[in-house]
Formats: C-alpha cells, sequence, structure tokens
C-alpha cells in the first residue's frame, strides 16, 4: 500500500522533480564559481516553496481538480485510518527532504565549533539544531494539513463573513505559535553561543530543556488535532 502511493507520488510529481534538480545543479554551480549566501538563501527558499506544489494532492481534499484524489477516497481504502495519517505524513515529509538537507548541511558552516566555549556547548547547539529543524517541519506540515481541513469547513458556510472569520482564528493561532517556536529557538541560541553561554550546566541544560519542552508540545497537540480531523469525514 504505502509504495503504490510512493510510486504515484513519484509519478505525479516527476517533472517537479527534474526541474528542481536542474535549478539546483546550475545554483550549485553557480556557488562553486562564486560563493554567496544569497544563492544559498534562493536555493533554500525554493526547497521550501516546492512541496507546496504537490501536498494538496498528497494529503486528499475538498478543494480538488478532476486530476486529485479526495481524502473520502483515502478514507474509505481498507486501511486502518490512523496508520493512514501517518502515511500521509511520511509522504509529505518526502518532499520536504531537499530543504531539511540543505538545513542540516547548513547549521555547522553558519555556527563553527569555534564559535563555541567548549565541545560541550557546540554538540549540545547542533543537536539542538537538528532536532529543532525537524520538530520545526512537523509542526509546519501539521499546520497545513490542518488549515486545508479548516478552508474545507469553511466552505459549509454561505456567508463570506463565516467563511472569513472560521479562516482567520487558525491563521493567528499558526502565527503565535509560529512566534513562540522563532523565541525557543532563539533562545536557544543565546543560551549556548551567546553572552551567557557561562551558565553554570546545572541552570543552562534546565533552560535548554525547558526551550524545546514548549515546542514539542505544540507539535504533539498540533499532531493530534489534525489526526482527530484529517480522520474523520465530519
Amino acid at each position: 500500500m504505502i509504495s503504490h502511493f510512493l510510486k504515484r507520488d513519484l509519478k505525479d510529481s516527476m517533472v517537479f522533480w527534474i526541474i528542481l534538480g536542474i535549478v539546483t545543479a546550475l545554483i550549485l554551480v553557480a556557488y562553486w564559481r562564486s560563493p554567496s549566501v544569497s544563492l544559498v538563501f534562493i536555493l533554500g527558499n525554493l526547497y521550501f516553496v516546492f512541496p507546496f506544489f504537490v501536498i494538496q494532492n498528497v494529503a486528499g481534499s475538498i478543494l480538488r481538480t478532476d486530476q486529485m484524489i479526495s481524502r473520502q477516497y483515502f478514507l474509505a481504502l481498507p486501511v486502518e485510518r490512523n496508520l493512514f495519517f501517518k502515511i500521509t505524513l511520511a509522504r509529505i515529509i518526502i518532499f520536504f527532504l531537499p530543504f531539511w538537507i540543505l538545513l542540516t548541511i547548513s547549521g555547522p558552516n553558519l555556527f563553527p565549533a569555534s564559535k563555541f566555549n567548549s565541545l560541550l556547548l557546540s554538540s549540545l547547539f547542533y543537536l539542538s539544531y537538528f532536532f529543532g529543524t525537524s520538530l520545526g517541519l512537523l509542526w509546519l506540515i501539521s499546520n497545513q494539513l490542518l488549515y486545508m481541513l479548516i478552508v474545507e469547513k469553511s466552505l459549509r458556510f454561505l456567508t463570506s463573513k463565516k467563511r472569513f472569520l472560521t479562516n482567520l482564528l487558525p491563521l493567528l493561532i499558526f502565527f503565535l505559535e509560529g512566534l513562540v517556536f522563532f523565541l525557543c529557538f532563539y533562545l536557544v541560541f543565546k543560551l549556548l553561543i551567546g553572552s551567557t553561554s557561562q551558565l553554570n550546566p546545572g541552570i543552562l541544560l534546565p533552560l535548554v530543556f525547558l526551550c524545546f519542552l514548549i515546542p514539542v508540545g505544540i507539535t504533539l497537540i498540533t499532531l493530534r488535532v489534525t489526526k482527530k480531523r484529517w480522520t474523520s469525514i465530519a
């Protein structure tokens, strides 16, 4: 079942993958001839936008073309719904892999070990960076799925005012959660690499743990709400 959908994803998005590969090769050649942070920034934006061309087709939605498969069809398949939700997440994550790999590679280059006061701080920072970027992408994907479901719900209202209000609150929550994520990661950055890195490990480690505990909680709650709504036809 999983391999069937993975093959379908690859076939349906082959053109996008080919274009992405060609543009990546051109940017890498340009970077090799003249290294520039702007080229990496352009590549990062390209990788970030890429999944959104296919995410709706993978997840299924009422807002679809004749070539897309609806979510109701997915839920009618002889697969346990919670399992299929996990399969859907895995299928979407594949399209975010180029962006995730770029972020993972960029970390050590943007923050070399020489910037840290000790091997412990640098190791802790790289582990935190890897975990934070992975968690952030999982949170982003779950939010995208959740917002698609909210758009489906808003289509049931006859007045534009109700549709607007139905879409507005989730957007405000999304930006608020994003702000919390940014502040938590920024605090980790300041604790491990900034002027406060001289803190006693007995204080430093609990603060870093707390900074990641909050985003983890937000992500788990978002995933739980998304799974509950996605696996329900109503």
